[in-house]
């Protein structure tokens, strides 16, 4: 047996004073494919909230055709995706044009944000967890119920595509609020780790043409030891967001990732 070479942390500033080399360094390992594949023309779908948004606009502004299908930024969890997908498949989905993207798709995008979901007026797999009485309520998903729908989602999109390489991702844009919980950091950390510890099972079962792209690491991890890398820079929006240049960094450590010359 090959045992993989160690990676080992990083222990000066020195190491992560570039983002662009710390992250080839210490992030990309096991999760780059190992050759690009992709002519550079490929059409690109992102689906998502505003990280998927960001992403789109940043490989079309780095020369790389992209489109995005937007999910609503406070219930962007596994479980609206495939909802979306759903509606696809089953041909209630009323605008052509996501239909029309995620067809003829060379690349599929499939950026998640959250495991905290608002169920209004009961969902079936939900009725029994919760008083009678609750109309809508806030929950957080199990690391099996978001595989479930992580696998789902992946069926689902090779059904209308069936040749599609779906790349998921892990959006760093935290929670803006806590709904059940008295901090936002704490809750924002659980949602997280659930979704990263359901996207690690996933695609570790090997299914083929499915890989992940490290970004959250990127910037929650580097930028926890090396950054700022929320809020900085021209255009920067807030703590919330992703600074640009970081941003334009990313994707095009991705594009040399997947992407021909």
């Amino acid at each position: 047996m090959v045992r993989a070479p160690l990676n080992c942390f990083p222990l000066t500033q020195e190491d992560l004073s570039n983002f662009k080399s710390a992250a080839e360094k210490y992030i990309l390992p096991g999760y780059a494919p190992p050759a690009p594949f992709l002519a550079r023309n490929s059409p690109v779908t992102t689906v998502g909230s505003c990280f998927a948004q960001n992403i789109g606009e940043t490989l079309v502004k780095l020369g790389t055709p992209a489109n995005w299908i937007q999910i609503d930024e406070n219930n962007n969890t596994p479980f609206i995706t495939d909802w979306f997908f759903s509606k696809i498949v089953s041909g209630e989905e009323k605008n052509a044009k996501n239909v029309l993207q995620v067809r003829a798709s060379a690349l599929l995008i499939v950026t998640v944000g959250v495991a905290l979901h608002r169920f209004a007026g009961g969902v079936p797999e939900m009725k029994g967890n919760a008083p009678e009485d609750v109309e809508a309520m806030w929950r957080m998903f199990s690391v099996e119920q978001l595989s479930r729908y992580l696998r789902s989602i992946v069926s689902k999109a090779r059904t209308i595509n069936p040749d599609v390489h779906i790349v998921i991702t892990l959006s760093p844009i935290p929670l803006k609020a806590s709904p059940n919980h008295p901090s936002v950091f704490g809750q924002d950390c659980l949602s997280k780790s659930l979704l990263r510890v359901a996207i690690d099972i996933v695609v570790n079962e090997r299914i083929a043409n499915l890989s992940y792209w490290p970004s959250f690491e990127m910037i929650r991890w580097l930028g926890g030891h090396a950054g700022p890398y929320y809020g900085t820079g021209a255009g920067a929006q807030d703590n919330r967001h992703v600074s640009p240049e970081v941003l334009d960094t990313i994707m095009s450590l991705f594009i040399e990732r997947y992407f021909m010359k």
